[in-house]
């Protein structure tokens, strides 16, 4: 087994999750939620390689600076895709001035039914 293989293969993993995590959060319904989870299951997993590559190879040493590129990356790849949560606008009322359906089936059944002859 190369010694610095299993440091390279633990970088590329945390790396992946380093891009994809971030990226997923665009599409969360709950984005401050995602985000928090993102980073705790980040954290786990980035403890959780380092050890397994000390438990694989003893200990790393020099080869642990591998995992600087996913450790500096997913903060700035936070970042940004929370600015963009930030400057994203939200969805625009119907253009042809209308009421959404939700509202409207409401409105219908708080009316009083209609009073007269028929």
């Amino acid at each position: 087994m190369v010694p610095g293989g299993v440091a390279l293969f633990a970088m590329l993993a945390l790396s992946v999750y380093t891009i994809v995590a971030p990226v997923s959060l665009l599409w969360a319904r709950r984005f401050w939620w995602s985000a928090l989870a993102s980073v705790g299951i980040w954290l786990l997993l980035f403890c959780a390689l380092n050890a397994g590559c000390d438990a694989l190879n003893g200990p790393l040493g020099d080869d642990a600076m591998v995992f600087l590129l996913p450790f500096m990356a997913f903060p700035a790849a936070l970042g940004i895709v929370t600015i963009a949560h930030w400057v994203r606008r939200p969805a625009a009322p119907p253009s042809n001035g209308t009421a959404p359906i939700c509202e409207s089936s409401a409105s219908a059944r708080l009316d009083p039914p209609p009073s007269g002859p028929l």
